[in-house]
């Protein structure tokens, strides 16, 4: 499992406290949603703010829509936006 990389996330929009992140990685999704896995040393990342998630990997890439459900002390927990059985 590779590591968090701050630096592969970028603000794709921000309004009224609302932000919409895009984070481009080549771990797999199920590292990724993995709770602990996205870390936010500068807490910049907030509660209902929305992560579009790429994981490109040998030229498969998996793309979801996540929510910030929980930031707290650098620590971030998502949820899956997509469908029933995700």
């Amino acid at each position: 499992m590779m590591a968090f990389e701050m630096t592969n996330l970028s603000c794709l929009s921000y309004t009224l406290g609302f932000t919409i992140w895009h984070y481009k990685t080549a771990d797999n999704m199920k590292n990724v949603m993995a709770k602990g896995y996205i870390r936010d040393e500068m807490e910049m990342i907030n509660v209902g703010d929305v992560i579009i998630i790429n994981s490109d990997i040998h030229e498969t890439i998996e793309t979801k829509m996540v929510s910030v459900i929980s930031s707290f002390c650098g620590n971030v927990e998502i949820k899956n936006l997509g469908g029933a059985n995700e």
